[in-house]
């Protein structure tokens, strides 16, 4: 008859509970290692955005440019124009 005082079955459950932390501690260290590698791909995809923003305003700059040299060149021609009549 085997000796049944109790520390088998405390072994067994501590030693079943030790691997199921294990396996929890590999499967919360494997996301979060995702979601570092995900908020290293963002700060890439933010930092492309600001690269594109940045280079939008300055087109804007230059074609508002445009547009008051133009509206300038309109407006003088339409003034001499209007000065021969």
């Amino acid at each position: 008859m085997a000796d049944n005082d109790g520390n088998g079955e405390q072994k067994v459950t501590v030693a079943i509970l030790g691997h199921k932390m294990d396996a929890l501690t590999k499967t919360v260290s494997e996301a979060m290692d995702d979601a570092k590698e995900d908020r290293k791909a963002q700060a890439e995809v933010n930092r492309d955005i600001n690269t594109r923003v940045t280079r939008l305003e300055e087109r804007i700059g230059i074609w508002g440019a445009f547009q008051a040299v133009y509206s300038t060149g309109v407006a003088a021609i339409a003034a001499w124009i209007g000065a021969k009549k």
